[in-house]
């Protein structure tokens, strides 16, 4: 199964299968206070035009200085207790959830993507986020961002939604910081060098 995003930003995007269906609806109002994305899905699962219906899934409220909320089933779920993370020493932000059908999965995050495994022993790739890229003239073609999802996830396909919104949103927040250190580490050596060439 392959869904393509209409949007750069997931968690204020559409979802589109191969047929063109909106699968998804995903909406975040604009906003430095706004900060809960709402999932509403497909009532019928294929294409029924300018009249289709979209119900009510879940939302994810995001803080930054208290556990993330999904709101399911009317219920108010901390993102701790829904996906465990990964306490390893080199667990490199993986976060594991245990779906509908029983089974666990893992999401792991890399520098441009995002990868859900099923966590069996087998580590089974299921589930795999390729982002947004733009364009670049004749030398390279936009790449919209994008979900590759093994078949095996369809029963499972609105818990493989809303745990990749926010592991999505770990993911790119996880690498702004890996930048801003960075840049920070950058500065503090040229800063260090110019005092240096100074007091020669």
């Amino acid at each position: 199964m392959y869904l393509t995003l209409t949007a750069q930003n997931p968690r204020n995007s559409d979802y589109l299968a191969e047929d063109g269906h909106v699968l998804y609806k995903v909406d975040k109002p604009s906003g430095f206070s706004a900060k809960t994305a709402t999932i509403r899905k497909s009532m019928t699962g294929k294409s029924k035009g300018a009249n289709e219906q979209y119900a009510f899934y879940a939302q994810v409220e995001f803080h930054d200085w208290s556990d993330t909320q999904f709101l399911l089933d009317n219920r108010s779920i901390p993102a701790s207790e829904f996906l465990q993370k990964d306490s390893g020493w080199f667990s490199g932000g993986k976060r594991t959830f245990t779906a509908s059908d029983g089974r666990q999965y893992t999401w792991k995050p890399y520098g441009k993507h995002l990868e859900m495994y099923r966590n069996d022993g087998t580590k089974t790739l299921m589930v795999k986020f390729t982002e947004y890229r733009p364009g670049l003239g004749p030398f390279m073609k936009k790449r919209l961002a994008s979900l590759e999802i093994d078949s095996t996830c369809i029963p499972i396909l609105d818990e493989v939604i809303l745990t990749f919104i926010y592991c999505e949103k770990l993911r790119k927040d996880r690498n702004r910081a890996a930048a801003n250190s960075a840049a920070a580490s950058s500065a503090a050596a040229s800063s260090s060098a110019a005092a240096a060439a100074a007091s020669c």
